[in-house]
């Protein structure tokens, strides 16, 4: 065994005899390695509703003497379980070791899909993210744009956003129309740009415009060399298949962690607004039970 697998044994093994503060910083830990990664102490101390000393008094437990010690040895810990559940999960082999092209759609595209976005889960900064929904959170007005093969994004995420949100647009209905919106956007506008590659010109024109008016720039696109990348305020930016099976689950997985990220942060407003709307809908005999 490892030391980094050694680190997830200690933890679970340590949380038993752990004061009660200690305990609660535990489980959030385990909860959210992936993201005390990449996360500052103060920020841990925030998130997990602990004091400094808690956190110092916990590493310090399972024989770190600093912070940056034990992130480090808890990101090491998050990639060898990664790859380990990659290489030992039957899921991932192919059917047989053979150089025939499989023909198989439905099993090659849910593998693929997979570890796409488990690539996406591993690869995305947290830090980024966190700052990706703070820019959402701080807007007056968030406007999503989307063209072409990405338009049906724009519409879902319309639809999700309204649910946490109170100002939201969807202004890719014309691309003509898009730029009589943009010309007047002002402060407390933000503008969410989806794109699975290729990118239309209108959006890179719109960003740039953006941009030029100091508008706050929001990107999720799959292509690390996206021209939109240059006027992003913040970018996400998921894996994208090298094959010709092209799927835009990655980034569909990065929105419903989006959409989940603002519930946690937003309840329990988030949740009785979802509540009282479903009641309605019900109620009014819109939607089945």
């Amino acid at each position: 065994m490892t030391d980094s697998e050694n680190l997830i044994a200690k933890i679970k093994v340590l949380y038993g005899t752990l004061p009660s503060r200690q305990k609660h910083l535990c489980h959030y830990i385990m909860a959210n390695a992936q993201t005390v990664c990449t996360m500052p102490i103060n920020e841990l101390s925030d998130r997990a509703s602990v004091g400094r000393a808690t956190i110092m008094r916990f590493i310090n437990e399972l024989g770190f003497d600093s912070y940056i010690c034990f992130k480090q040895k808890l990101y090491e810990s998050m990639t060898v379980h990664f790859v380990a559940d990659h290489v030992s999960n039957p899921f991932f082999w192919p059917d047989k070791i053979t150089k025939e092209k499989t023909t198989d759609s439905l099993n090659d595209c849910c593998k693929e899909s997979v570890v796409l976005m488990q690539e996406t889960a591993k690869t995305i900064n947290r830090s980024e993210f966190h700052r990706f929904i703070d820019i959402l959170l701080d807007a007056s007005r968030v406007n999503t744009l989307a063209f072409r093969t990405s338009y049906p994004l724009a519409e879902y995420v319309y639809i999700q956003l309204s649910q946490f949100l109170d100002n939201v647009r969807n202004l890719s209905l014309s691309e003509s129309l898009s730029f009589d919106a943009a010309l007047k956007f002002s402060k407390g506008d933000v503008v969410l740009i989806l794109s699975s590659n290729p990118t239309t010109t209108t959006s890179i024109r719109i960003a740039e415009l953006c941009d030029q008016k100091h508008i706050p720039v929001l990107v999720i696109t799959d292509y690390s060399k996206s021209s939109l990348l240059k006027f992003a305020t913040s970018a996400l930016i998921t894996a994208r298949s090298e094959s010709t099976r092209l799927s835009i689950l990655p980034i569909l997985f990065l929105l419903e962690a989006i959409f989940n990220e603002l519930g946690v942060r937003m309840a329990p407003v988030s949740v009785n607004s979802v509540e009282l709307t479903n009641r309605f809908l019900m109620n009014n005999k819109v939607i089945m039970d």
